[in-house]
């Protein structure tokens, strides 16, 4: 089973795809990602974090709003790092 099957039979993405910026989507989005793989904002708390290829860091942004004391965004697309 490949990737988009994996997250296909979850019924959820692994990435935030939407047009326009909106916090309470991006949240809710990440939030019913994390919840389907047994993951919650405890998980989160007061840890560091290394996210490889972040893309548009909506990611990182999120995990930024659970308490997370840090994280490292490692990328190697100029275009996502600006």
């Amino acid at each position: 089973m490949n990737w988009k099957q994996y997250y296909k039979k979850l019924n959820t993405l692994p990435y935030v795809d939407f047009p326009k910026f909106d916090k309470n989507f991006l949240f809710d989005q990440r939030k019913s990602f994390y919840n389907s793989i047994c993951l919650n904002e405890k998980n989160f708390r007061n840890k560091t974090f290394m996210e490889i290829g972040p893309g548009s860091g909506y990611n990182a942004f999120y995990l930024l709003a659970q308490d997370i004391k840090k994280i490292y965004l490692v990328d190697i697309n100029d275009e996502a790092i600006k």
